[in-house]
Order: C-alpha cells, then sequence, then structure tokens
C-alpha cells in the first residue's frame, strides 16, 4: 500500500506518492509559511503578553467587571458594576433634595448599604442630567461630585443620582472614573479589597 508524505514546496504544500517521488497528484490551496509563522508568533506573543500583565501596570490597575466599591466622604461600601459603555456613574439613592450650603447649590440624599444601614450624604450639585432610554423618556437626574473609592483607585468624578432600587447593582461606575486608571477584565469579579483610606482626597 502507498503511503504519502508533505513535501515543503515555494510557499504550497505537495502530496507526492511515496513510490513516486515528484509526481504530483494534488496541490492544496498556496500558503504563504512566512505569513503563517508571523501570524502565529502574534498570537503567541499576545499570550506571553496578557499572562505577563502585573495587576498593577504603570498605575493601571486590572479589575473585574463587579468589585466592591467606597464612597467618600461617608465610607459606605457598595457592590459596583464596571461599566466601560457608560459615560457617568449613577448611585441608587432616595429621600433627594436640594440645599443651599455655603453659598452655592448642593444635594442631601441618602445611600442604603447592603445590610439596611442608611446614609445621609451631602454632596455639591454639578447639572442636571436628561435621561432617555430606547422605548421612553427616564427623567431628570441630580449629577454631584462624588468620590468614589476601587481597590487602590480613588477619585473625584461626576454621579447621577437616580433610583436603582430594582437593579443588583446600586453603583455603576462609568467611563469618567475608568479611563487612564482601571482595565476591565470581564471573566472575573470581586478581584481586590478596597485598600484607600476615608477622607483620602482624589
Amino acid at each position: 500500500m502507498e503511503r504519502t508524505f508533505w513535501r515543503k514546496g515555494s510557499g504550497s504544500l505537495t502530496i507526492v506518492p511515496r513510490s513516486q517521488t515528484g509526481l504530483l497528484i494534488s496541490r492544496a490551496p498556496s500558503l504563504n509559511l512566512s505569513r503563517i509563522r508571523q501570524i502565529l508568533g502574534a498570537f503567541l506573543l499576545a499570550g506571553w503578553f496578557l499572562s505577563a500583565v502585573p495587576e498593577n501596570a504603570g498605575g493601571v490597575e486590572i479589575l473585574g467587571w463587579m468589585e466592591k466599591a467606597m464612597l467618600n466622604p461617608g465610607g459606605v461600601i457598595l457592590p459596583a458594576k464596571l461599566d466601560t459603555g457608560a459615560d457617568h456613574s449613577s448611585l441608587d439613592a432616595d429621600d433627594v433634595t436640594m440645599i443651599q450650603k455655603e453659598g452655592r447649590q448642593w444635594v442631601r440624599f441618602t445611600v442604603t448599604a447592603p445590610d439596611g444601614r442608611r446614609t445621609i450624604l451631602e454632596r455639591p450639585f454639578v447639572r442636571t442630567a436628561f435621561i432617555k432610554g430606547r422605548s421612553r423618556d427616564l427623567g431628570r437626574r441630580p449629577v454631584v461630585l462624588m468620590g468614589i473609592c476601587v481597590g487602590g483607585v480613588v477619585k473625584e468624578v461626576q454621579v447621577n443620582l437616580t433610583d436603582r432600587s430594582h437593579f443588583r447593582c446600586p453603583l455603576i461606575i462609568g467611563r469618567s472614573f475608568l479611563a487612564g486608571s482601571v482595565i476591565v477584565d470581564p471573566g472575573r469579579r470581586y478581584t481586590r479589597e478596597i485598600s484607600c483610606m476615608e477622607g483620602k482626597g482624589p
């Protein structure tokens, strides 16, 4: 019984009968071997790079899509979704009231922790966000400046206040916080404990 073997040609692979070396039986589609080596090398390099990236590379932390977050001030710790599709952050709040403080508008509101503890916070008012959904107008939301800490990253960013009681996560952290500081790994969750202290400035 005849056996065949693969013989490398110029940019192609040829099947040749062992007993009739040199007689072409069939020709596979032309394959650029140099290009194949480049592609395989790129895949290997990418795999090495991903495995070699530390948890904190150049000041940028790699965090999961769900993490614990702490509000500053207040020290309230909440589960948060790190959402690269959201421009800004969004916080579940109730008893939202506009007040005058230090000659400017502030917002007083209540945040409820997972254990049921309620904390009243007051933060500077920035603007009003007009939110629209696919099928209906979701109304207006007051936006405040709020300090947020996730892992070892702490920033003061714009946060809109809304009713998120029907969602699992009371806090959404958007790109204004994540940009330049956090890489989100969608395959991981709750990867880091909070390591910034309450009262530490952004």
